[in-house]
C-alpha cells in the first residue's frame, strides 16, 4: 500500500480566486488553504469590506502574490488604502507594477520603489502600456486580474522575455472559470476589453503542485516506499506540475489513478544536467537539493528573479549545500550543484555535528532541505514555522513519511566477530520493544548443528548457502533487530535480502578489541590458515571494512559499554 499524502490547496490559485470573487460576486471556495500568504489575503479583503473610516491600512506579511494582487485590485475601490509588509517586503520591488498602474489612471505612489504603496480614490482609465517580463510575472498578474475593470481597453506590452510562464497562464485560466476572457498574443501582448467577469456558484483549489513537489522529493531519495499525491493531477492548471516530468527524467516511476498520483523513487537518481527552469522557478529550491544526491553536474539557469523572492534564493541554496560538503556556485542567474552521493553517505554516517539549515524565513527553503531530515540525523532546520506561509500541515506530513518509514524497518548489525552484534542486539531488541534474531542461532536451527559441526563435516561452501537461505528468510520479519554473522552482509546474494526496508547498523571495533572481546574461539571455526587469532581478525577487517561501510546506513563505533551504545543506536533511530 503506498503512503497517502494530500497536500493543501494551491495559495497560488487561491490568491486570484479571492481577487476575482470579491470582483465579480460571492463565490463558494472550496479547498481555501489555510497558509499565512491566503489568511494575509482574507484578511485584507474583509478589513477593506467593513472598514468605516480612510486611509485603510493594510499588512501583508511578506507574501508577494498578495501585496501585488491586491495593489491592483485597490485602485478600482475609490478608497484611500496604504498597503504595506514586513522588513523583507519592504525590500521587494513594487516599482514597474505602481508606475504601470500609475500610467493607466490609477493615483498611486511608492516612494522608495518597494512598500509601502499608497492608493487615493481614482478608477484607472486603461490605454496601452509597457511592462518588463523578466522581473516577476505578479505585476502581470495583477494588471490582467485588475483590467477588465477599469473605464476602457488595456493592451499590455511584454519587453524582454517573460519569466514564470506559467504563472501568467493559470492566471488566465482561473479569469477563465470567472468568465473573464483575455486576448494573449503569444505572451507577447494582452488585450483586454473593460467587460466585467460573473463568479461562479463554486469554485474548487487544487492541491498545491509546488509544495507536492517536496513530497515528491521525499519519494525520490527514498524508493523503498510508494508515495500517493492526492488530488496531484498530470492535468493540473499550474505549471509546476512539470515536477513529475523532471523526477521522471531523474529516474522516479510515476503513475496517474483516479485518485492521484503515485511516485517511486529509483535505486540511483540520475542528474537533470542543464536545465532551463525560467518558467518554474519555485522547483529550483527542490531540485537543487536533489541534485546533491546526483553524480555529477546539475545547472539551473534563467533563475534571475529567484533574487527578489522571500529571500535572495540562489545565494540563501549555495550557503545551505556548501553546509553538507557539496561544491555549489552561482552567477546572477544560475545555480551549478557538483553531485556527489558517495560524499553523502559517509557525512551521513560519520559525522556527527549539527548541520544547521537557516531558512532566511522563506518556506521554500525550509522545506526543500527538510525532506533529507530521514538522511541526516543531525539536520536541524531553524524557524521551522516559515512554511506555514503555503503549507502549514507539512510537518506533519513529513512526520507520517518518516513514521511509515521507520515502521516498515528491521535493524541489521554487522560487524566483525567480537563487535557485539549479539549481545548489543540483545539489549538493543529489548529497549525497542523489538523482536531478536541471531542469524547463527537460525543456521544451527536448519542445519540442526553447531556452526562448528557444519563447516567441519559440509565445508564453508555449504555454511554459506545456509546463511544465504536465512538472510532470504528474514524478509517477512518486520520490528526486529538482527544480528548477523560476520561474513552474511559481504556475501552480495545476501546484500538485497539484508538492506531493503531495513536500518543496517555496522559496529565498527578494532581487531585488536574484537580479539579481547571473543570469550571462546571454539565456537568460531577459522576462516583463514593463519594461526594467529589476531592475524586472522586483521585479515577479515582488510578484506570485509569496506563492504560493512558501503552497505551501512549508520556506522557505530565502539567506544561504550553495551549498554551505552544500544542506548545511542535507539535515540537515533527515534
Amino acid at each position: 500500500m503506498p503512503i497517502e499524502i494530500t497536500v493543501p490547496g494551491s495559495k497560488s490559485i487561491a490568491n486570484r480566486a479571492l481577487i476575482l470573487s470579491a470582483l465579480t460576486g460571492s463565490t463558494n471556495l472550496k479547498n481555501l488553504p489555510d497558509c499565512d500568504d491566503t489568511a494575509y489575503m482574507q484578511k485584507a479583503l474583509k478589513q477593506i469590506r467593513e472598514a468605516k473610516k480612510e486611509p485603510i491600512k493594510i499588512h501583508t506579511g511578506n507574501a508577494g502574490t498578495t501585496t501585488r494582487f491586491l495593489t491592483a485590485y485597490c485602485t478600482l475601490l475609490n478608497k484611500h488604502i496604504i498597503i504595506d509588509g514586513d522588513k523583507r517586503m519592504r525590500e521587494r520591488p513594487i516599482k514597474e507594477l505602481v508606475n504601470a498602474l500609475k500610467k493607466l489612471g490609477a493615483n498611486i505612489s511608492c516612494k522608495k520603489g518597494c512598500p509601502p504603496v499608497e492608493i487615493k480614490p481614482q478608477i484607472p482609465n486603461g490605454g496601452t502600456i509597457s511592462l518588463p517580463g523578466n522581473i516577476s510575472s505578479q505585476y502581470l498578474s495583477a494588471l490582467l486580474l485588475a483590467a477588465p475593470h477599469f473605464k476602457e481597453k488595456t493592451t499590455i506590452n511584454i519587453e524582454q522575455e517573460l519569466c514564470s510562464q506559467p504563472y501568467i497562464n493559470l492566471t488566465l485560466k482561473t479569469q477563465k472559470a470567472f468568465k473573464t476572457s483575455i486576448k494573449n498574443n503569444k505572451f507577447a501582448q494582452f488585450q483586454v476589453e473593460p467587460k466585467k467577469g460573473k463568479s461562479p456558484k463554486n469554485y474548487t483549489i487544487e492541491s498545491d503542485a509546488s509544495g507536492a513537489s517536496y513530497i515528491g522529493a521525499f519519494a525520490a531519495l527514498n524508493p523503498a516506499w510508494t508515495i500517493l499525491l492526492s488530488n496531484i493531477r498530470k492535468d493540473s492548471l499550474q505549471g509546476d506540475i512539470a515536477f513529475l516530468k523532471c523526477l521522471q527524467k531523474m529516474g522516479c516511476r510515476i503513475r496517474h489513478t483516479k485518485k492521484g498520483t503515485r511516485i517511486r523513487g529509483p535505486r540511483e537518481l540520475k542528474r537533470l544536467g542543464t536545465i532551463d527552469m525560467n518558467k518554474t522557478p519555485d522547483l529550483v529550491m527542490t531540485f537543487a537539493a536533489l541534485a546533491m544526491f546526483t553524480r555529477g553536474k546539475t545547472t539551473i539557469k534563467n533563475i534571475a528573479n529567484l533574487r527578489i523572492k522571500e529571500t535572495d534564493r540562489l545565494q540563501a541554496l549555495e550557503n545551505e549545500i556548501k553546509k553538507f560538503g557539496i561544491k555549489v556556485t552561482t552567477t546572477k542567474d544560475s545555480i551549478t550543484i557538483h553531485g556527489d552521493p558517495n560524499h553523502l553517505k559517509t557525512i551521513s554516517k560519520f559525522t556527527t555535528k549539527r548541520i544547521s539549515i537557516k531558512t532566511y524565513d522563506d518556506h521554500r527553503i525550509a522545506m526543500c532541505f527538510a525532506v533529507l531530515r530521514n538522511r541526516f540525523s543531525n539536520l536541524h532546520i531553524q524557524n521551522p514555522k516559515c512554511v506555514n506561509k503555503s503549507y502549514p500541515t507539512f510537518w506533519k506530513d513529513l512526520e507520517i513519511l518518516e513514521q511509515a518509514q521507520s515502521s516498515q524497518k528491521n535493524i541489521v548489525l554487522t560487524g566483525l566477530r567480537g563487535s557485539g552484534k549479539t549481545k548489543l542486539g540483545k539489549i538493543l531488541a529489548k529497549k525497542m520493544k523489538y523482536n531478536f534474531v541471531d542469524l547463527d542461532d537460525e543456521i544451527e536451527k536448519l542445519a540442526n548443528s553447531s556452526i562448528a559441526e557444519i563447516v567441519e563435516k559440509q565445508g564453508w561452501k555449504h555454511f554459506r548457502n545456509l546463511e544465504t537461505q536465512v538472510c532470504k528468510n528474514t524478509s517477512t520479519l518486520t520490528n526486529t533487530v538482527i544480528a548477523t554473522g560476520g561474513g552474511a552482509i559481504v556475501n552480495p546474494k545476501n546484500q538485497p535480502a539484508l538492506t531493503k526496508n531495513n536500518f543496517v547498523i555496522y559496529l565498527e571495533r578494532s581487531p585488536e578489541d574484537c580479539v579481547k572481546y571473543i570469550e571462546d574461539f571454539s565456537t568460531r571455526p577459522s576462516l583463514t590458515n593463519l594461526n594467529s587469532h589476531l592475524r586472522e581478525m586483521k585479515k577479515l577487517y582488510k578484506e570485509r571494512h569496506t563492504a560493512y561501510q558501503t552497505t551501512a546506513d549508520k556506522i557505530l563505533k565502539r567506544k561504550h559499554s553495551l549498554e551505552k551504545d544500544a542506548q545511542m543506536i535507539k535515540e537515533h533511530i527515534s
